[in-house]
């Protein structure tokens, strides 16, 4: 598994300290946290970011995403799929919550 490469992808307000996408990062060697603007979710935003994650990496990558980071973690897998291994999705945010500028609604 050293040529694995894992993407952790939070939601709005991103994963504190307690939270289990923080625990399972630390639990596989190498594995990566995409940082986003947590306060602002932009969907477009946050997508390009995960594909430019993915594009600095020399191997296909699992994306473990959580919310908000879910649905950009889609996308993203759409936009670039040669890129991504698989996607753990755990409670999707529902895409009506939030508008096109990132205002939580």
């Amino acid at each position: 598994m050293s040529n694995t490469n894992t993407l952790i992808i939070p939601g709005y307000l991103g994963s504190e300290e307690a939270h289990w996408q923080t625990w399972f990062e630390n639990q596989i060697p190498g594995a990566q946290r995409v940082e986003q603007n947590w306060d602002r979710p932009v969907l477009q935003e946050w997508a390009y970011n995960i594909t430019a994650a993915l594009n600095e990496l020399s191997s296909p990558a699992w994306l473990v995403a959580h919310s908000f980071g879910c649905l950009a973690s889609i996308l993203a897998a759409i936009e670039s799929p040669e890129k991504v291994n698989g996607l753990m999705l755990v409670a999707p945010a529902d895409p009506e919550r939030f508008d096109g500028s990132g205002i939580k609604r």
